[in-house]
C-alpha cells in the first residue's frame, strides 16, 4: 500500500518535471525542443 502511494507520488512529481521541461523548451528553439524530447523518451524507457 504504502509503495503504492510513493508510486504515484513518484508518477505525479514526474509528470510537473516534464510540464516544466516542456515550458523551458517552448521558450526555447526547436533545436532543443527535439533534444529534450530525445531525452524524455529515454527517461521514460529507464522509469516504467
Amino acid at each position: 500500500m504504502i509503495k503504492a502511494i510513493a508510486n504515484n507520488i513518484n508518477k505525479v512529481l514526474f509528470i510537473i518535471v516534464i510540464m516544466s521541461i516542456i515550458g523551458l523548451a517552448l521558450s526555447l528553439n526547436q533545436v532543443s525542443f527535439t533534444i529534450i524530447l530525445v531525452l524524455l523518451g529515454l527517461v521514460e524507457i529507464f522509469f516504467f
